[in-house]
């Protein structure tokens, strides 16, 4: 039996602050079921006291046959046999599509060229190419956090008492979550509104509904051009030709610094490889997080992720106050190293939100992915959230899954008992299309031509998604201003994404009710996350 790696794939992420620079090189197969790699990353940290949490790598391994190139397969490890050299440890779930590496011990600094190794069951005989893939992730330790805060944010969670909502925040401490009309006052709600699914009516979500409690990896930086050309040039020709950004082959002037796919499959390159990757409807964000093996994040836990421990202070943004100060001007434009050089006053987040789209506006994009960071960045200079999670306000909006839906007058419970915190992506998708084939994810958002689970606004629905940290619209933010979607516990924006001709998807809005319209130039993505499960 003889096997060669023809190829490997290097996936090397944008410079950052903490974790950042990731690189994976060496990769070599032994024995015809062991793959070993080097890995490096910059500013490796584990915190041991408060929050104690900590930095990580999710790493992924992709196949192909030499004899049938350009049909990548999705590499199941094995559950014994894998190996990360000191200062890392290795993290294998329990579904095995990916392993998880982080330092073994409190501490900081760089990881120079460590070793791992996976094991994996023999492929039969023939000769393979292996690609592998690291995505920096964020530990989130189980505890108690708040949805909403004291303001009343639009539609914002807070408490109910059964016949009025409060403005206070709901502290969320278990995995147990019960929302609706009661007395003790206990129950989640939601701000400006009577909040009836029925007269009397309380629902217990399960436990297994990602609410925020439970530990977690999220991904620390949104999606980049870079990750996104090498999913295109790992999938088949077809699914690429779905999972294309909106602007892949635009030229228009007012569009040049947007993401734009060059070349042909399967080399496709791109402009800006280090920006985060704008033109992606959160039905192509949830395919790619389907086949990284993630899972889409909920808005409980976007809320959990930025504030944290902290107690909710009204109208919030992810770092903790109400003070930001937008990107005005750059440094080293247009490079991997870009970076403010607007001042940030003290006391201020530092937001990219600026929304024109003039070619000669030289902020009319996304941008590099911790575009503030430097020595001695802290939280808000850098823009960060509670643990270290980057953009949840600015740069791109976060399609989440939500818990509740108000269209269509009083709020409505999504069937949440759909969700499972434990349904990560398998590593395939869907080969006709590309989209995401996790029949839990399917089940959770309904199926296209049909209604929604939880009231029907057209039969072409497929599901919805609220919006967190921002839009992406000009016509939505006033000029110089950071807009309330941008805060921690705005619920506003709600989408519609289905399909419009039953081959075509496509997002469908309705504009009542504070759904917002999504258009061409609308940029939102989703972020990874994997339940702490091992």
């Amino acid at each position: 039996m003889k096997k060669i790696i023809l190829a490997t794939f290097v996936l090397i992420c944008t410079n950052l602050l903490f974790a950042n620079n990731v690189k994976i090189t060496n990769v070599a197969l032994k024995n015809d079921s062991t793959l070993t790699f080097k890995v490096s990353w910059e500013n490796s940290w584990r915190i041991q006291a408060n929050p104690g949490n900590h930095d990580a790598v999710w790493i992924f391994i992709k196949w192909e046959e030499c004899a049938v190139p350009t049909q990548w397969n999705h590499l199941k490890l094995k559950n014994t046999g894998y190996y990360a050299a000191p200062p890392l440890e290795a993290k294998m779930p329990a579904d095995r599509v990916g392993l998880m590496v982080q330092r073994s011990g409190y501490g900081n600094g760089n990881i120079v060229n460590d070793s791992v190794a996976v094991q994996f069951n023999l492929l039969g005989a023939g000769a393979y190419n292996f690609r592998v893939f690291g995505i920096e992730m964020v530990y989130v330790p189980q505890d108690s956090f708040y949805l909403g805060d004291l303001g009343y944010t639009n539609w914002s969670f807070c408490k109910w008492n059964g016949t009025s909502n409060f403005s206070q925040p709901y502290l969320i401490n278990s995995d147990t979550l019960r929302i609706g009309a009661i007395t003790t006052g206990n129950h989640l709600g939601v701000a400006g509104s009577s909040f009836t699914l029925g007269t009397g009516v309380s629902v217990k979500i399960p436990n297994t509904y990602p609410n925020g409690y439970s530990a977690s990896y999220c991904m620390k930086y949104e999606i980049t051009r870079a990750e996104w050309v090498a999913f295109l040039n790992t999938i088949t020709s077809v699914q690429a030709n779905t999972m294309l950004p909106d602007f892949y082959n635009q030229t228009l002037a007012s569009r040049n610094y947007h993401f734009r796919v060059t070349g042909i499959y399967p080399a496709y390159t791109t402009d800006y490889p280090f920006r985060a990757a704008d033109g992606l409807d959160p039905l192509k964000c949830f395919s790619y997080l389907d086949w990284c093996g993630l899972r889409p994040m909920t808005e409980l836990e976007f809320e959990k992720f930025a504030r944290g421990r902290q107690y909710p202070v009204p109208y919030s943004y992810p770092w903790g106050n109400t003070l930001a100060t937008q990107t005005s001007t750059f440094t080293n434009w247009k490079t991997n190293s870009e970076k403010m050089s607007n001042t940030v006053p003290i006391g201020y987040g530092a937001i990219h939100c600026n929304r024109t789209f003039n070619i000669t506006d030289t902020i009319g994009t996304t941008i590099r992915g911790g575009f503030n960071g430097s020595t001695g960045s802290t939280r808000l200079t850098i823009g960060a959230g509670y643990w270290g999670i980057l953009e949840l306000a600015g740069n791109q909006g976060e399609a989440v899954v939500p818990l509740l839906t108000q269209i269509q007058g009083a709020p409505t419970m999504l069937f949440c008992n759909r969700f499972n915190k434990y349904s990560h992506g398998d590593g395939s998708i869907a080969a006709s299309t590309g989209y995401y084939n996790d029949t839990n994810w399917v089940n959770t958002f309904g199926t296209p031509g049909t209604s929604y689970f939880f009231g029907a606004v057209s039969a072409t629905t497929k599901w919805r998604v609220n919006m967190r940290g921002g839009k992406w619209c000009t016509n939505l933010i006033p000029s110089g201003t950071v807009g309330d979607s941008y805060q921690i516990s705005y619920r506003g924006d709600l989408y519609q994404v289905g399909v419009n001709t039953g081959t075509n998807v496509s997002v469908h809005v309705n504009t009542a009710n504070n759904e917002r319209n999504y258009a061409n130039f609308a940029s939102y993505m989703t972020r990874g996350v994997r339940t702490a499960n091992f």
